[in-house]
């Protein structure tokens, strides 16, 4: 991915640059870089004084509608925001409030633009960075992550883990959750295949496989012993040993 940023930018974001060019501020951007999954992904940054000022002028507007090109366009509010009782940003060289600011936020992500804060330079450009290698992830699967249950984690009959099990049911909450614990006394479950077939399944492994099969109260099979060969011969572990298992060699007699 490579990474351009426009020579107007201090140079703390411009060192991440593997080119500098004006082709960012045509997309309403100061950087730009390409993604598989996402194709073009461009980063605004504005500081806290020049973002209201971007308002007040209309660039950041049209900025906004050029950025509506990219495959995935990034607002970063660079500063503190630091407000007194009565709602109004400090050091403002006009009037703002957090009222309006909040409309502005909302408003332009309104428009498909994400919104993030940060706090100086350096750390816009540690963002950009994280931004740039989570678009390089192909799979992004934390919110499909269920929560682990707070207590110890694995068996059916673990009242906490027992609970997260049940409740993974469409519309069982904990109290129904609880009546069918009391009820059996662990999760009531079973498997229906066999541990082998659970182990055919690509990426499992036997750990995690293991995990699974006695989460719901099942015992893993005992491996059955190895048949040996007929080809194999006993392996000795000491010199003794192997000269006994040796066979020793016939004396010829005279004739």
């Amino acid at each position: 991915m490579t990474m351009i940023i426009a020579p107007t930018e201090p140079p703390a974001f411009k060192a991440i640059a593997d080119v500098v060019s004006m082709a960012p501020e045509r997309m309403g951007a100061d950087a730009l870089f390409s993604s598989t999954h996402w194709g073009m992904v461009g980063v605004q940054r504005k500081e806290v004084k020049d973002l209201i000022a971007s308002v007040q002028d209309g660039r950041l507007a049209r900025e906004v509608a050029q950025m509506q090109r990219l495959g995935l366009a990034v607002l970063i509010v660079e500063g503190t925001l630091r407000w007194t009782q009565d709602g109004e940003l400090v050091d403002a060289y006009t009037r703002w409030t957090k009222s309006q600011h909040r409309g502005l936020i909302r408003s332009v992500q309104s428009k498909g633009v994400w919104v993030e804060s940060s706090l100086n330079v350096t750390d816009t450009v540690s963002a950009v960075l994280d931004l740039r290698a989570w678009c390089e992830k192909k799979i992004h699967n934390t919110l499909d992550r269920r929560p682990k249950p707070t207590g110890a984690w694995g068996k059916a009959d673990q009242h906490d883990f027992a609970l997260h099990l049940i409740q993974g049911v469409d519309g069982v909450g904990p109290g129904l959750a609880q009546a069918v614990l009391d009820r059996f006394g662990k999760v009531p479950w079973a498997w229906e295949c066999t541990f082998e077939e659970l182990l055919e399944v690509p990426g499992l492994g036997k750990v995690r496989a293991t995990a699974m099969w006695e989460a719901l109260g099942a015992t893993v099979p005992a491996a059955a012993p190895r048949k040996k060969k007929l080809s194999e011969k006993p392996i000795a572990k000491t010199a003794k040993a192997a000269r006994a298992l040796t066979p020793t060699p016939r004396k010829r007699t005279a004739a």
